[in-house]
């Protein structure tokens, strides 16, 4: 401070800006039933900076992509975008991710984020009726959850079946349901 009277300072102090500066948990991209790329970005302040991403079916996560401090990102400047692959997850279960950075300076958290794997297609319903000695009608309820779904009924007379018989029309677009 200075006055008429002269200066005088104040003891020394020291700012730290955020660890990871604008370290945030973006969407995730490339799901399918059992894997998705999770994402971030941040803003590259020149520090070397590591990462990885926690996962799981709640907010106390359980997994992580790498073990800490994780995957290099490298010395970077200006926004920055990294990317990891999981694998292994269930279909139609909701997972909750972040990612987790470091730096010379220490360790960020960024926000919570979550997406749901996509769902297999599946047999609602089956059965058999006007069964004969040669013959039998199969009615099923097929959801494809969104995929382009093939069907057919496998039949035999022991369990290890062995024959197909492919169905009229055997190929349902992704939304629509076969009855």
């Amino acid at each position: 401070m200075r006055s008429a009277n002269g200066s005088s300072y104040g003891a020394a102090q020291t700012y730290t800006t955020g660890k990871v500066p604008d370290l945030r948990t973006d969407a995730a991209t490339s799901r399918t039933e059992n894997s998705a790329s999770l994402n971030a970005s941040f803003v590259g302040d020149g520090s070397d900076t590591h990462y990885y991403f926690e996962y799981g079916q709640t907010t106390k996560y359980g997994h992580k992509t790498a073990i800490p401090p994780g995957e290099n990102a490298g010395v970077t400047t200006g926004p920055t975008h990294v990317s990891t692959e999981v694998t292994g997850l269930e279909p139609g279960i909701t997972y909750h991710y972040r990612v987790v950075g470091e730096n010379s300076i220490g360790i960020s958290k960024a926000n919570d984020r979550s997406f749901k794997t996509d769902e297999l297609p599946a047999i609602i319903s089956a059965t058999t009726s006007h069964i004969t000695e040669t013959s039998a009608e199969v009615d099923a309820t097929i959801n494809p959850h969104g995929f382009e779904t093939e069907y057919f009924v496998e039949y035999g007379v022991t369990s290890e079946l062995g024959s197909i018989a492919p169905i009229p029309h055997g190929v349902l677009a992704p939304s629509n349901t076969a009855e």
